[in-house]
């Protein structure tokens, strides 16, 4: 029964901190026009193109004429099939991908809860460790990104390392390398950093402990490596030959390296302390990824904790300093290539290491973090593990429930939702290319990298109109864009009905152009910003000029459908 209670409470704690209010769930997720939409159709994808085989798998409709497009950014294969099945059961997908995140965040706690009763032996310390690193402000600040959500399974993949090394058995093995191939599938970046977290930690256990028993232990990892390359193998094996092509390569980016001051960066979404010394005014001038304030209480209970654990070498037979010593990895990795020291450039060991497979594609470092703050948040246990050490059970429940309290306060944000479903109107084209023969579609106006911000919350929202009708498109948005060229390919286009765009439309097959007037899905506070002539749509009047200057022998039908225009082009 207790141990029901947790999860129930826990599950209420994600509710009311990470989920739309009760009379959205049906309609709307936690996100932005962005992201959020294109987790979306990624998903969709993934289901709809599952049974046309692996090769289909990776060539989305999506920057047509590209291969390998689903590699530009996470594939989320573990999550697809159970939005998919959800979508279906509840018969409504913002109410499965609502079920998602609050599965996530819920499981974060209890899985964090877990490994800090196992390190700790606490178990008010345990709920105060849970609450810290599952509501910090570093992963709470993502929770626009749903993959990123499923950090929540770092905690359970150490609890299960942890339990490997004591006791080593094949089975167990085989969990921890599926356990880890699944969070590598679902968000690259968290796999990377368990992978390297694993190594640190298995050294360090090795060289501390010396029991002779490495040959069990060792084939218990054998057998965890076994099962993580079976599963990981195809889809790396995708993205190492998206990688050979160096417009795919990424260098990491030192707006997203770590940086002394993240750590004082609170998210802009803070509805409590973002105006407070020392956070006051740090995260203006940061992206998202920078924001890595731990909280007030969790810094002063952790520091206590720091205290405890130097009288307390014994811990759990040194396991915390084992994971303290990988967070220090981490963190240390989480600098990027160099970091300024008295206005000299201090070179760091990412520099060497970052042009291995898997580090080669990194752009945020800062994203490693995450096991940093895991540890700190295990010291913070340990901190209110030592204040409470003599206190009776009830002082302990009181001051347990009065520091969560305070944590969930002072990292409280202010969650933007959106819906996921198109418009009536932004989707009657969609419906109406549904019935249409097969074809390519240019979508008018065509965003680029080079558009910036823009790129994402005009294409995403029409990436999930596409799922209506499934027909190719030029246009796209994912983490990487489809080679140098296409910058320059988008602006040709951009200029139809000129002659020069005509031999680009002849090349690609484009049989539909769509004249957008709007942006089909709903995207509330941003439509002021992206859903206006030269940004993200035509105006009327643009969209008649490009009609009226359309050659006649080139087109076989225009029509108004919704809030669009739709050209059916005959083949030159």
């Amino acid at each position: 029964m207790i141990g029901s209670a947790r999860v129930a409470s826990f599950a209420l704690m994600a509710t009311v901190m990470t989920v739309p209010s009760p009379g959205q769930v049906l309609h709307r997720v936690p996100g932005d026009g962005g992201d959020a939409l294109f987790l979306v159709w990624t998903m969709r994808w993934v289901n709809h193109a599952a049974v046309h085989g692996w090769t289909a798998l990776w060539r989305p409709n999506i920057f047509a004429g590209n291969g390998l497009t689903l590699a530009y950014s996470d594939t989320l294969l573990p999550l697809a099939p159970v939005f998919g099945l959800l979508s279906w059961l509840t018969r409504s997908p913002a109410l499965a991908f609502n079920l998602l995140s609050v599965a996530a965040w819920t499981l974060s706690l209890w899985a964090t809860d877990r490994l800090a009763r196992r390190v700790l032996g606490s178990p008010a310390a345990s709920i105060v460790a849970a609450t810290a690193f599952t509501f910090s402000t570093m992963r709470l600040a993502q929770y626009r990104h749903l993959q990123l959500a499923f950090g929540c399974l770092l905690p359970l993949a150490l609890l299960l390392l942890l339990r490997l090394l004591e006791r080593p058995t094949i089975r167990g093995g085989l969990a921890f390398g599926a356990l880890a191939a699944t969070i590598t599938l679902i968000a690259s970046y968290y796999g990377i950093a368990l992978l390297l977290c694993a190594a640190v930690v298995v050294t360090v256990h090795q060289l501390v402990e010396r029991d002779g028993g490495w040959r069990a232990w060792s084939k218990s990892l054998a057998a965890a490596a076994s099962v993580y390359l079976v599963a990981i193998g195809p889809v790396a094996w995708q993205y190492l030959r998206l990688e050979r092509d160096p417009s795919f390569r990424r260098a990491p980016d030192p707006t997203f390296f770590s940086h002394w001051s993240d750590f004082r960066a609170v998210s802009l979404d803070n509805r409590f302390v973002g105006h407070w010394w020392p956070v006051a005014g740090q995260a203006l001038t940061k992206s998202g990824e920078n924001w890595l304030f731990p909280g007030y209480v969790t810094s002063v209970l952790a520091v206590l904790g720091i205290f405890a654990f130097a009288r307390r070498r014994a811990l759990r037979n040194g396991e915390l300093g084992v994971l303290a010593a990988a967070g220090g990895v981490l963190l240390v990795l989480s600098f990027g290539s160099w970091m300024t020291v008295g206005g000299h450039r201090i070179p760091l060991p990412y520099a060497a290491l970052g042009s291995l497979p898997g580090l080669a594609g990194i752009r945020v470092p800062a994203r490693f973090t995450v096991v940093p703050m895991l540890v700190v948040a295990l010291l913070a246990g340990l901190g209110l593990a030592s204040i409470l050490r003599r206190c009776g059970r009830v002082v302990v429940a009181v001051v347990c429930v009065a520091i969560t309290g305070a944590m969930l306060l002072e990292s409280a944000i202010r969650v933007e939702t959106v819906p996921i479903e198109p418009t009536a109107d932004g989707a009657a084209v969609n419906h109406e290319l549904s019935r249409r023969p097969d074809g390519v579609v240019l979508e008018l106006p065509a965003l680029s990298q080079a558009s910036g911000a823009a790129w994402t919350f005009v294409e995403a929202p029409r990436e999930v109109a596409s799922t209506i009708d499934w027909k190719p498109r030029v246009n796209g948005v994912s983490g990487f864009e489809p080679g140098p060229g296409f910058g320059a390919l988008v602006a040709t286009l951009n200029r139809f009905p000129a002659p020069v765009s005509w031999p680009v439309l002849d090349r690609m097959r484009v049989r539909y152009v769509v004249l957008r007037l709007t942006i089909p899905v709903d995207i509330g506070e941003r439509r002021a910003e992206y859903e206006r002539p030269g940004v993200g749509v035509l105006s009327d009047a643009e969209a008649h000029g490009i009609i009226a200057s359309l050659p006649a022998d080139r087109v076989r039908s225009v029509a108004r459908v919704g809030s669009a225009y739709l050209i059916e082009l005959v083949g030159a």
